[in-house]
């Protein structure tokens, strides 16, 4: 008898699910913290979403995760693909990480995988994919700036 592949969505919860297994005790220091990611319709910013909500329940610490992207719909829709029950458990906030964060939730740590990052997009637009990394990467300083906890990871595949 033939065994049914599993899909990519359940090869990346497995997956998910192992590194929380594996990493889980060292993140009691995210008790407590809100985390933006940028980026989350592309893969690694979802993968990370769906990650931190489920080692926040895991680990039975509260973490609030925030999607900032500018298109709040497809980073729905892409977390949703991967992980139908994390998707809802997650906060959109509709923003172009190119323009200033001020309308912005309290946010503790933000993490920065907001670029295009196929080839093609580059080549079109190159100004384009500089000012996601680069203003991008300024206005998440300038928002954190002065905050007492407060920290930034920077994610690039572009």
């Amino acid at each position: 008898m033939l065994k049914k592949k599993p899909n990519a969505s359940q090869i990346i919860n497995n997956d998910i699910n192992r590194v929380c297994a594996r990493t889980g005790k060292l993140l009691f220091s995210l008790s407590n913290v809100n985390i933006g990611i940028t980026g989350v319709s592309g893969f690694i910013g979802s993968s990370l979403a769906i990650y931190l909500v489920q080692i926040s329940k895991l680990m039975d610490i509260d973490v609030k995760v925030y999607s900032i992207d500018r298109d709040d719909e497809k980073a729905y829709e892409r977390v949703s693909l991967l992980n139908k029950d994390v998707a809802n458990e997650i906060n959109y906030v509709k923003h172009d990480i190119k323009e200033e964060l001020v309308k912005m939730p309290e946010l503790n740590i933000i993490v920065h995988a907001a670029s295009p990052a196929r080839p093609s997009i580059f080549s079109e637009d190159p100004i384009g994919t500089i000012e996601s990394n680069c203003m991008g990467l300024d206005n998440i300083c300038s928002y954190l700036r002065g905050k007492a906890k407060a920290g930034v990871v920077y994610i690039s595949t572009s």
